[in-house]
């Protein structure tokens, strides 16, 4: 009887999914899922994510996690071989503000914003080659020195902070190459 309940006990966690919002609450939801170790006392305090709810169980947490930290300006750094953090890759304006998917409605908002704004732009072809140098340029250059744009090519996602109106020009400028 012992080794049928125990069996019955593992399959039915694989299937046990659970909600979490903002990136320390799923954090502690994935090291739980995952029984991996993460530290999070590198990210700052103030750093604004999508304010969305992401869902996990054992068979996704891995990819869901990696995506949503993608979808945050977010990577995973290793200092060593048991030591995981996790690493915020944007700075200045960019870690207050506001976290926005690219859509029809928010370039409309933002196409004469002068407020710093961060994107998520989902690519559509090929990620390999969608951020080059001429895209990079694009970045604004005035007194916030902090403009960023990070490729997450396993992820299909380019993330873009900068203020919204030179934002707007960037994700033109990828839209005529995505194809």
């Amino acid at each position: 009887m012992l080794k049928i309940l125990i069996p019955t006990l593992m399959f039915s966690t694989s299937l046990y999914a659970e909600t979490c919002n903002g990136i320390l609450d799923c954090t502690k939801i994935y090291e739980k899922l995952t029984n991996e170790k993460i530290e999070t006392k590198f990210l700052p305090a103030n750093l604004s994510t999508l304010n969305e709810e992401l869902v996990m169980d054992a068979s996704n947490a891995k990819k869901s996690f990696n995506q949503y930290l993608s979808e945050a300006g977010i990577t995973i750094r290793e200092n060593g071989k048991e030591n995981r953090f996790l690493y915020a890759a944007r700075r200045g304006a960019g870690v207050t503000a506001s976290i926005y998917r690219v859509t029809p409605e928010i370039l409309e908002k933002i196409k004469n914003q002068n407020e710093r704004v961060n994107l998520i732009y989902s690519v559509k072809g090929n990620a390999e080659t969608l951020v080059d140098t001429s895209v990079r340029q694009q970045l604004s250059k005035g007194k916030d020195k902090t403009p960023n744009i990070i490729d997450f090519k396993d992820n299909k996602i380019v993330f873009i902070s900068d203020i919204g109106k030179n934002a707007y020009l960037i994700v033109k400028a990828l839209e005529a190459r995505d194809k």
